[in-house]
């Protein structure tokens, strides 16, 4: 049985939804942590209306440690997603 073809990804190798969670979202260190984002407003992330936008993402200790990390998370997610849109 042959595997089903991969969709190519709408976001260059650069752009943090490409990181793969094996890297930290922030810095792009080897991540210690995996998380997920899961927004109250799925559409202010881009989805559609009907749609959940849920994002996968590494963190590295140092970064996992920071106080304001999950902050800088979302403000990492939604550039990425106001980039997208553009």
């Amino acid at each position: 049985m042959t595997p089903p073809a991969l969709l190519p990804s709408p976001f260059g190798p650069d752009h943090p939804f490409a990181v793969a969670t094996s890297q930290c979202l922030l810095c792009r260190a080897p991540s210690a942590v995996l998380a997920a984002f899961l927004p109250a407003d799925s559409q202010a992330y881009g989805a559609p209306v009907g749609k959940d936008r849920t994002v996968l993402y590494g963190l590295c200790s140092s970064c996992f440690d920071l106080p304001d990390a999950l902050d800088l998370v979302e403000a990492v997610i939604l550039d990425a997603t106001r980039g997208a849109a553009a």
